[in-house]
């Protein structure tokens, strides 16, 4: 067992540029309340807790957009909060209110007794009046700043007492907290550095996948055979650019150049790291299932717990490789539990690789995203954080670091020999590329990248390169296509397809057709089929990230229509295979009650049928095969967990007769107290796609 087990924890801040080209405006509010609510509380914490020493990952379109505000710049979200509530128009004050019900239903609108009145009233399509229209806006920017800040602000505070009747001038005063806030995040990074409990790092510029802008035909070291753009894009120049400005841009606002970088979304290649070293990065971090593919082999888990050298073009650079179990345990799981339970678990397994390991020095580096899960969690995390910070100081086993000082303390011993190309999702770069409409976005990329490189000498190339630069952002890739979506979708599409647009005028060049309609396509109304084959765990929760990344899912709500008034329990079906095994999961709107709740599958090609009781966090289940007569054999035992609003199951496929490239086929209804309360659909079976191993989901549709 080693004395002391080093942790490094890694809190990725990021937001994408919301900079509107047109307007000049941010569009989207995320920076403005992430900052009220995560940025500056995450670090402030540290002064409670000396003995914690951690990094903060800051991007520079983060610090950018930050700056951008101080300058006094507004989001457009935050212009129409400002306006009085009955100088809007119909359509502004749709807009607000649409805007307005953006906040966790359970952790940030249901604590709230008028909040959650006016959410709902807003749900059901009911008209609210300018009282109602202020009230709602001054919840909404109440809710998005952090819960230890309400708590210490004595006008906040006596704003949530009061609850209702607010007047513009409570409006006014709960929007400038935000401001304040806004304004002390980079102040409180550079005390918490100063002292010595914080290393901040930096991204490239503007979040750019590295390896695909060194060249777009990496995506097939990770995944061969993947469908590429015609538009075969090499543009290592880009790449030195993004780095050497995130350099600049860290260095003005913190006051010293960044000794680490997180690579966009983790994304890295052999091809990257020259330029990584030539820009003065003394190390930088991965995914763990990066190490694995580049040692290759069985390996024992304790040759993740070290930092590796590297030495491109001669120049030494350190590699770490985050402990993916653990990050994700804490960015989509203990937020479920009980923060005791949660905290008592991590420090369990900390302590466990601490008693295995025979390393002198060995270090964990946990690395997640800093600003999302804590919407997730009561109190937006505050008492998992300070016990685990807690448990941290008390054990003389842990020591918490920052990375570069574990990395003056103890310098990589070994070498790896290769970096295989891949990223922190699935280690490979399919979020970004190999789908048609992401394909369809670097193109259109690569038409503009062309344009603007041949403009080089035009009196105004540098102002058209800022647009390329910005529309090379990862983020704009992620939602194209169907596997992640978001009620901002067509939004992000139009950002990316403006910043494209501004290369051309900017040049006096025509703006292609192209990008004068939507790259995306809109969500469908049926299925989406799952991506590939996976196996989820069935425990009730969303165990991971990536448990549910690949599986097909279809909307309920989008599939009613008029046929089925006032059916809203079912929320969404998730569906998934592997070799031998359908898993299911089910979304309810309201999670499941304390009287039984009986879901039935009743299954058209093949035959089968499916019934599950849930009552409360309990389910139950049988599965049974049936013959073309319609009889069936005995009930079987059906693999079941609920908990909450989330029920999984997994029905062998063998025992139903499913066949992969095939769909089941079938209806469910919801039943309670013998009464069908909700058939889903209602107008009639629907298909759920069981793809091949490695099928596409552009190959398949509903």
């Amino acid at each position: 067992m080693s004395e002391s087990l080093s942790v490094a924890v890694v809190w990725h801040m990021h937001q994408p540029s919301y900079l509107d080209p047109v307007t000049g405006m941010m569009s989207l509010p995320w920076v403005r309340l992430h900052a009220a609510k995560d940025y500056v509380d995450m670090v402030a914490l540290l002064e409670e807790f000396p003995a914690i020493h951690q990094t903060v990952n800051v991007t520079p379109c983060l610090v950018q957009q930050l700056a951008w505000y101080a300058a006094g710049g507004q989001d457009a979200w935050e212009q129409l909060a400002a306006r009085p509530a009955e100088t809007l128009s119909d359509a502004e004050r749709e807009a607000l209110v649409r805007q307005c019900t953006f906040a966790h239903p359970q952790r940030m609108v249901a604590p709230h007794l008028r909040y959650a009145e006016l959410v709902a009233r807003v749900r059901r399509g009911q008209a609210l009046g300018p009282q109602d229209v202020r009230d709602l806006a001054v919840w909404f920017n109440l809710v998005w700043i952090d819960p230890q800040w309400r708590r210490s602000s004595e006008t906040l505070t006596g704003f949530m007492a009061k609850g209702r009747l607010f007047t513009e001038e409570e409006k006014g005063a709960v929007l400038a907290v935000h401001r304040e806030l806004l304004a002390q995040v980079v102040p409180t990074y550079r005390a918490a550095e100063a002292r010595g409990q914080l290393e901040v790092t930096t991204s490239p510029y503007a979040h750019p996948i590295l390896p695909l802008l060194m060249d777009s035909a990496v995506a097939r070291e990770a995944t061969p055979g993947l469908p590429l753009p015609t538009a075969h894009l090499i543009a290592p120049e880009d790449v030195q650019e993004h780095l050497q400005r995130a350099v600049a841009m860290h260095t003005q606002a913190f006051g010293r150049p960044p000794q680490g970088l997180w690579p966009s979304e983790g994304s890295v290649s052999e091809a990257m790291l020259a330029p990584v070293a030539r820009a003065g990065f003394r190390w930088l971090a991965t995914d763990e299932a990066i190490l694995w593919r580049s040692l290759g082999g069985t390996l024992p888990r304790a040759a993740l717990y070290q930092p590796y050298r590297l030495e491109p073009e001669g120049q030494p650079l350190a590699i770490l490789f985050r402990d993916q179990t653990l990050s994700d345990l804490i960015g989509f799981t203990y937020a479920a539990q009980p923060a005791a339970r949660a905290v008592a678990d991590l420090l369990e397994r900390l302590q466990a690789i601490r008693q295995a390991s025979t390393d002198p020095a060995p270090l964990v580096t946990i690395i997640l995203d800093g600003e999302n899960a804590w919407e997730q969690y009561p109190e937006d995390g505050r008492e998992f954080l300070s016990r685990f910070y807690e448990g941290l100081s008390r054990d003389p086993g842990f020591r918490a670091v920052t990375v570069s000082e574990y990395l003056a303390a103890h310098p990589p011993r070994a070498t790896l020999p290769r970096l295989a190309a891949g990223s922190w999702i699935r280690a490979d770069f399919t979020t970004w590329i190999g789908d048609p409409e992401k394909n369809r976005a670097w193109e259109a990329l690569a038409q503009a990248r062309t344009v603007c490189t041949a403009a080089s000498t035009h009196p105004r190339a540098g102002e058209a390169r800022q647009h390329l630069l910005v529309a090379e952002g990862s983020d704009w890739f992620w939602w194209f296509g169907p596997e992640h979506t978001s009620a901002h979708d067509e939004e992000f599409d139009r950002l990316f397809r403006q910043r494209l647009a501004r290369v051309y005028t900017t040049l006096g060049c025509d703006v292609p057709e192209g990008l004068q309609q939507p790259i995306g396509r809109p969500v469908p109304l049926g299925p989406v089929p799952p991506s590939r084959w996976g196996t989820p765990v069935i425990d009730g929760v969303v165990t991971d990230y990536f448990e549910w990344l690949a599986a097909g899912r279809v909307e309920c709500a989008a599939t009613r229509g008029a046929m089925a008034p006032g059916q809203d329990r079912l929320q969404r079906f998730w569906w998934l295979c592997d070799r031998d095994r359908w898993y299911v999961r089910v979304d309810l709107a309201a999670g499941f009650p304390e009287e039984p709740v009986t879901l039935t599958f009743r299954g058209e090609r093949p035959a089968f049928v499916i019934e599950v009781t849930v009552q409360g966090r309990d389910a139950s289940g049988t599965w049974t095969a049936l013959a073309p007569d319609g009889s069936g054999d005995h009930p079987r035992p059906l693999e079941a967990v609920a908990a909450g609003r989330l029920l999984e199951l997994a029905i062998p496929l063998a025992g139903i007769g499913a066949s992969h490239g095939q769909a089941i086929v079938g209806q469910w209804q919801v039943s309670q107290g013998g009464t069908i309360v909700e058939t889903f659909p209602a107008a009639g079976p629907i298909g759920f796609f069981l793809p091949e191993e490695n099928d596409a989901q552009q190959h398949w549709s509903a």
